[in-house]
């Protein structure tokens, strides 16, 4: 029976694989990153690394898994009577998009789920996820057409991915501030 301690050890290198995965997809992309470039990038063997994920798949799903996640707990905590805390929420989230190495990893996985079903899965979780948390605030704030809105607003912040990539010079800090000045509203 697996002892506390190394339960935790274990918890770590997974963390530490999933933070070396990351930097080799913003490095060569999802679709050319294989389980060896991760392996040499935490200099463990190929078979070592599959003792911690069966799959780069395996990896990608607990990497947007804890995207998903931190974006749930934020959108849970919203305070709808408390506009600044809201806008440096929204404005954290739209910065993370305007992140030029994760917005190339974001279209990457977006366009390996085209032809990957349980990737496609996992966008599709992921996506409806938000879209009920955020409803449940958009009611709760007595939005008209809650559903509209969320679409825009959904809209506006995958379309960062976009703008970082068209235009990486671009003022990150003021787009993401104005971006979210429009979402939360008045």
């Amino acid at each position: 029976m697996p002892s506390a301690e190394s339960d935790s050890l274990a918890s770590q290198r997974r963390e530490e694989i999933l933070t070396a995965a990351r930097a080799c997809f913003g490095e060569k992309g999802f679709s050319a990153t294989k389980m060896k470039d991760i392996a040499s990038h935490m200099q463990m063997s190929v078979g070592n690394l599959y003792n911690y994920f069966k799959s780069k798949d395996e990896i990608v799903r607990t990497l947007a898994q804890q995207q998903i996640d931190l974006l749930l707990k934020k959108i849970r905590k919203t305070d709808c009577a408390n506009r600044e805390k809201n806008i440096r929420d929204v404005q954290e989230i739209a910065l993370s998009r305007l992140n030029f190495r994760r917005a190339i990893f974001a279209l990457d996985v977006m366009n390996a789920a085209a032809s990957n079903k349980k990737l496609a899965q996992i966008l599709h979780y992921y996506d409806r996820a938000c879209r009920e948390a955020l409803l449940s605030v958009y009611k709760q704030k007595n939005v008209q057409n809650p559903e509209i809105k969320l679409e825009c607003d959904m809209c506006l912040l995958d379309g960062l991915i976009i703008r970082i990539i068209a235009n990486p010079t671009l003022d990150a800090g003021k787009l993401a501030k104005a971006v979210a000045e429009m979402i939360v509203g008045s």
